[in-house]
């Protein structure tokens, strides 16, 4: 069985998606009785989606805090295999059941008796807390259901974690493929990764030096543990002394990966499938975006001192634009400019960006996007945001004394 997650933040929009399709059956949960969309017609399908988004909202009026408190889950199983609606209802609950359960204790995962038996227990104590539905799709060949759960305790007003997800939910499935009878399916880390050589096994063996293709293998499915996004991983191996090179289409899609590590470069597909562009995405959960290759040139072109200095200068900038009220800020020879999510630190005259960052919603951090410091220009930002800083406090002294 495979599983996908997602979280978002609205519950309409997603049960909607799940039941609104053709031959969708609510088959478990607890917040519609069950329900088949081929019995009803469209407004009923429509009233019954706005009534179930509403009591969803039981759940999410204990806390708002939670930017995305919708969870949707999909899970697949192979071809061959087939559950009836009763035991979809049962698999969903004792899944979800799990998935809370590691969120809390994740070492239970490696412990199938003592997981099985603290799910037998949550079913029956805690899971009522939850709000979720089951529902079941029939418009593929493959069986598949759809969880729509509510991460806030009805109780408690506590969120549930989504730390580590992918890796948890693998484990979780794996204990109900053996409890089902259903066929075991590979967990990530052991589908699409090239095999050690018989000469690379004899050498770990003579030296116990890891060759650089496990090396980098273990790295990737490390930093990827999270489902970053592109940006993110290729900072993160930078950090893990991993070069990347990115080749990109004349249309500027990226379209193949390398990594290299001590001096020996490695193809993706080299490493396997799930190590290519397309599999680091597939296979392992990494977000990507077009909108995000302005970012990922800039990762690949900067250093991580180079981002570091930009990044450590991007409040400071951000905070002289705000207080001037405007989006640009002219500072006698030099320019900060505001479009959008992005600041620009300019020479007036010339034009030339010396620093760029944007800012990333969902990180809700800085990303430096060009640095042309030099030496000189360094000590005369430096200069300028001084100067700045005091003329700020003695504008922030006068009103203080006006009032």
């Amino acid at each position: 069985m495979i599983g996908k997650l997602m979280q978002n933040d609205s519950f309409a929009a997603t049960f909607g998606y799940c039941f609104g399709k053709a031959g969708a059956k609510i088959v478990g949960g607890n917040v519609a009785l069950l329900a088949e969309r081929s019995e009803m017609t469209p407004a009923q399908a429509r009233e019954l989606i706005g009534e179930t988004a509403q009591i969803y909202n039981l759940s999410r009026s204990q806390n708002y805090k939670v930017e995305r408190p919708v969870c949707h889950i999909a899970l697949s199983l192979p071809y061959e295999d087939n559950l009836s609606d009763e035991q979809w209802s049962d698999l969903g609950d004792r899944y979800l059941a799990g998935m809370i359960l590691s969120s809390r204790e994740p070492a239970i995962l490696d412990e199938p008796l003592r997981l099985k038996a603290a799910i037998d227990q949550f079913v029956e104590d805690e899971l009522p807390q939850y709000q979720y539905a089951i529902v079941q799709h029939t418009d593929q060949k493959h069986r598949h259901a759809h969880i729509v759960l509510s991460r806030i305790n009805l109780e408690s007003g506590k969120a549930v974690q989504t730390w580590r997800e992918r890796y948890r939910s693998q484990k979780v499935l794996r204990l109900l493929e053996s409890e089902y009878g259903l066929r075991r399916q590979p967990n990530s880390w052991e589908a699409g990764r090239k095999e050690q050589s018989k000469n690379q096994v004899l050498k770990q063996q003579a030296t116990g030096i890891v060759s650089t293709q496990v090396q980098l293998q273990q790295i990737l499915d490390n930093l990827t543990s999270d489902c970053p996004s592109m940006p993110e991983l290729l900072e993160r191996l930078q950090k893990q002394g991993v070069t990347v090179r990115l080749d990109f289409t004349r249309t500027g899609k990226p379209k193949g990966i390398s990594y290299a590590k001590d001096g020996v470069a490695i193809a993706g597909n080299k490493l396997g499938n799930r190590y290519s562009f397309n599999g680091l995405q597939r296979q392992l959960g990494v977000v990507y975006t077009p909108e995000q290759n302005e970012q990922i040139q800039a990762v690949l072109r900067l250093t991580p001192e180079q981002r570091k200095q930009v990044e450590a200068i991007a409040p400071a900038m951000a905070r002289f634009l705000k207080v001037s009220k405007n989006s640009t800020f002219v500072f006698k020879n030099y320019t900060l400019n505001q479009k959008k999510n992005e600041i620009s630190f300019f020479e007036s005259r010339t034009q030339k960006v010396i620093a760029k960052v944007a800012w990333l919603k969902d990180t809700k951090r800085w990303q430096a996007i060009e640095n042309n410091f030099t030496p000189e220009l360094w000590e005369r930002w430096k200069q300028i945001e001084a100067q700045l800083l005091q003329a700020q406090a003695v504008n922030q002294g006068k009103d203080g004394g006006r009032r």
